[in-house]
């Protein structure tokens, strides 16, 4: 028995990785704090010792166990049975055409290279259909001048080849880069940041561009030149994993910050002073803001604020809403009561459409501000966590999600249909950070991969 764990932890590096994890979660739940100097409250002890026993119990079950396999066929050939005839083909059907692939429709797999044999005969000229199933093709390329760990990626409104990542896991790799070309090639642009990591970046809207910057201490600064220089403005005082940063498009003052534990804060001097404003939020037993995941804010009204709940998909409560730029919050769940929302989006020409993403794959709609939502999880290709939501600004009837391990769907009608836009080749499956979109004249995207760098995909004309 012993000798069987022993290999089976051998061949079986997932089994590894998941007893070490949930090891490292009890020891949180235990010990009380995160090593560093992040306390995650009692709450957060509650939910790492779920995770670590899962995790744990998970690790050793693939170790005793094993992972399924295919049952191997039977090796012993029918001498009743002539080997060169396959029974299974139908002798009338020409065995080199597949009946289930749709001759009309371009086989080569998103990211493959494209043919450049000349065929012997003219194609098939077919009509284009009204609405199209299939997204253009285009090619993924490794980004080699950016680190590891990307943790955020924003898009210059005002110049949509320039584009900004924040980066750093643990004071590794940390800093501000920059791109100009579109994120073909990046240089580091910190001077003025300590040497944190960089979790969370937001560019206001108007004609300055500001950029600001959160580090994982709290800390926020911003730069007027393009991130050529840093200037350090308040600390935001929440803890947590992860930040989320936004800006209001019609009030360049007004900017939230969502700590994924330690809920959302406030600032309406362009980020020197910031306060906590849960009231009204989902609370505690000890009073505090349970956990907030996400937000954004209507672009035609900043008092208007959509912020999603939840710690991953514990604590979930859907989405709330505030009216009053932050000041005050109610729920705005119906048919999402105890869900957790990791992304959402509005409709920049129609801001009473909201898409809201779970951590479990969901996906919500709303046309009336988010006083009811409809349901599009079944309309999706595959249901896996929804780390970001992106709407085109010209046609937003073109929607982007970012998932975890599939990568990137697409819908081109609202929400109504989508398909799969793709992932990059490595790694297998991919666990995503962040997304920025360039989407004129055709669309480019970078994604964040967790540990793995980032990756570039260009559409072809």
């Amino acid at each position: 028995m012993v000798e069987n764990l022993i290999k089976a932890l051998v061949e079986t590096p997932l089994s590894i990785l998941l007893i070490f994890a949930g090891i490292f979660f009890l020891a949180i739940a235990v010990l009380g704090k995160i090593p560093g100097k992040i306390d995650p409250g009692e709450s957060g002890r509650k939910a790492s010792a779920v995770i670590g026993t899962i995790l744990l119990i998970t690790g050793l079950s693939i170790c005793i166990f094993g992972l399924p396999n295919d049952p191997t066929p039977d090796p012993t050939p029918d001498p009743t049975i002539d080997p060169t005839i396959d029974p299974t083909i139908d002798p009338t059907i020409d065995p080199t055409i597949d009946p289930t692939i749709d001759p009309t429709i371009d086989p080569t797999p998103i990211g493959s290279p494209i043919s450049t044999s000349i065929p012997t005969s003219a194609p098939t000229q077919t009509a284009p259909s009204e609405t199209p199933t299939h997204p253009p093709i285009g090619s993924w390329q490794k980004i080699d001048g950016l680190p590891r760990q990307i943790n955020t990626l924003v898009v210059d409104p005002t110049n949509s080849h320039v584009l900004y990542a924040g980066t750093g896991a643990s004071d590794s790799g940390s800093g501000v880069y920059k791109s100009v070309d579109a994120g073909l090639t990046w240089y580091l642009a910190s001077d003025g940041l300590p040497s944190e990591d960089v979790e969370a970046l937001a560019l206001s809207h108007d004609a300055s561009s500001t950029l600001y910057a959160a580090t994982d201490s709290g800390d926020i600064f911003a730069s007027t030149n393009g991130a050529e220089s840093w200037t350090q403005l308040g600390n935001a005082e929440l803890m947590g994993f992860e930040n989320r940063l936004a800006v209001a498009h019609s009030n360049e003052n007004l900017l939230f910050i969502v700590k994924d534990t330690r809920g959302v804060a406030c600032s309406s001097d362009g980020g020197y002073n910031w306060w906590s404003v849960g009231k009204g939020l989902p609370q505690d037993e000890y009073g505090d803001v349970n956990a907030a995941q996400s937000l954004v804010i209507d672009p035609t009204d900043a008092n208007v604020v959509y912020l999603g709940t939840g710690w991953g998909s514990f604590y979930g409560n859907g989405v709330y809403k505030s009216i009053d730029g932050g000041e005050t919050w109610s729920s705005s769940n119906e048919g999402m009561l105890d869900y957790g929302i990791t992304a959402l989006a509005v409709n920049p020409m129609d801001p009473q459409i909201v898409y809201a993403g779970g951590d479990d794959g969901e996906l919500f709609k709303s046309n009336n501000g988010g006083a009811t939502w409809s349901d599009l999880t079944t309309q999706l290709p595959d249901q896996t966590s929804i780390h970001d939501i992106a709407i085109d600004p010209i046609t937003p009837e073109t929607i982007y999600l970012l998932c975890e391990r599939m990568g990137i769907f697409i819908s081109k009608d609202g929400g109504a249909t989508w398909c799969v836009l793709g992932k990059p080749v490595e790694p297998e499956y991919p666990s995503f950070t962040a997304m920025a979109i360039i989407f004129e004249p055709q669309p480019i995207l970078i994604v964040g991969i967790r540990d793995e760098g980032s990756w570039r995909y260009a559409a072809k004309d």
